[in-house]
């Protein structure tokens, strides 16, 4: 992967916290239990500051190796990678269980990509893997209390829990398709606007030549008709 791919992955990162502690405010608001309310929150606030680490950092490591031409990070990109839907906040549509489910794997998936793709990549100084190393182990606070909610569907309902499990496998592998499909087809418009501008200049330069033919036909005929 190159340095310039590797920075995306990092602002990638930071969208996806950015959108994951919209979430949690929203389910924040919507549940009747103050606890869960004041835990909610409390994951809300990490994942906004895994988010301003997450985009300090592909500053930085923009800046060190003076990589222009990056992914922007904009509210725009939340909604068109998917990672907030505008058809409804997840705690409005999903049920609670398939809820508790969604965040355990998407936790899980979140913090296990951050070893694998960042701590262990020498891209990053040593004080910026310190400032992920943090930010891993706040996912595995959040993966501990979303996985004993898990724990007590499981024990109760094990048929249940496994069907969840599946489900919530599923689409965590669609979301992340869709965001690759978001910027193939953006490859994919590009290439074609570049072939439409090819076929235009094609086109108009045989405009211009068949004119020019056209001018010089008219000019040797008017050269034979004064001859007589």
């Amino acid at each position: 992967m190159s340095i310039k791919n590797k920075i995306n992955a990092i602002i990638e990162f930071s969208l996806a916290e950015f959108g994951s502690a919209v979430e949690m405010l929203q389910a924040a608001k919507r549940t009747s239990n103050t606890k869960m309310a004041i835990g909610f929150i409390d994951h809300a606030v990490d994942e906004y500051r895994h988010a301003d680490h997450f985009r300090n950092i592909s500053k930085d490591v923009a800046l060190r190796h003076k990589i222009n031409g990056l992914r922007p990070l904009i509210s725009r990109n939340l909604i068109d990678k998917r990672i907030v839907d505008p058809g409804g906040f997840l705690f409005e549509k999903l049920s609670f269980d398939r809820f508790c489910f969604f965040v355990f794997l998407n936790e899980t998936f979140a913090m296990r990509h951050f070893a694998t793709t960042i701590i262990k990549d020498d891209l990053l100084t040593q004080k910026e893997k310190e400032v992920v190393k943090i930010i891993a182990q706040d996912e595995e606070k959040h993966i501990y209390h979303a996985g004993k909610f898990v724990n007590q569907i499981k024990e109760k309902d094990p048929f249940k829990s496994r069907r969840l499990m599946l489900l919530e496998r599923f689409y965590l592998f669609k979301r992340n398709f869709q965001s690759r499909t978001t910027f193939i087809n953006q490859i994919l418009s590009t290439i074609i606007l570049c072939f439409s501008l090819l076929i235009f200049s094609i086109f108009l330069f045989f405009v211009k030549l068949n004119n020019k033919i056209e001018s010089n036909q008219v000019e040797s005929l008017n050269r034979h008709l004064s001859l007589f």
